[in-house]
């Protein structure tokens, strides 16, 4: 510790601000208040990282796994982000204000996967050269979707539930 550091502001280990930097840490040891600034920036910079490339893999992927492990975890560094905007003078959209506006647009990015994953889904039925066999693809389809329905709205599970009505038997020729 140099001289001018008994001059330098102190934070807290115990703070709710440096939990959100540092994970769980005891209360009680002083942390120089700069060093806090700068791993702040530098979580961040990490979590912006993060965040982007989950909203490109949420807004272009097809498979339900990978849509649905990425939004919770692109909900996840935006609650963080949320959380710390008090310590960190963020520009507006704040990121609470972002993450306001991810949660209200769930049922239409939910609804934008299931038609690109349907897309999909009637590319692969062309190549197909059996009844029973695009069946089976639509079958395992809808099976993938109702696995991950605990993750939708009423809305979303009805759109992919009307999309494999239009694929029964009776309607499927």
């Amino acid at each position: 510790m140099g001289l001018f550091d008994l001059f330098d502001k102190k934070v807290d280990s115990g703070s709710e601000w440096a939990q959100l930097i540092y994970g769980e840490t005891k209360p009680g040891k002083m942390l120089s208040q700069k060093m806090v600034e700068a791993d702040t920036k530098q979580a961040i910079s990490f979590r912006l990282r993060a965040i982007q490339d989950c909203v490109k893999l949420v807004n272009e992927t097809t498979t339900p796994g990978v849509f649905f492990s990425r939004y919770d975890t692109m909900i996840e560094h935006m609650e963080w982000m949320a959380r710390i905007e008090k310590y960190y003078p963020f520009k507006h959209p704040f990121p609470s204000e972002n993450l306001e506006r991810v949660k209200r647009q769930k049922v239409a990015t939910i609804n934008d996967f299931i038609d690109r994953s349907h897309q999909k889904l009637m590319l692969s039925l062309l190549k197909l050269k059996t009844e029973k066999g695009r069946r089976n693809k639509v079958a395992d389809w809808y099976n993938l979707m109702t696995f991950y329905s605990d993750k939708m709205e009423d809305e979303n599970v009805m759109r992919y539930s009307e999309i494999y009505s239009r694929y029964q038997p009776e309607t499927y020729q």
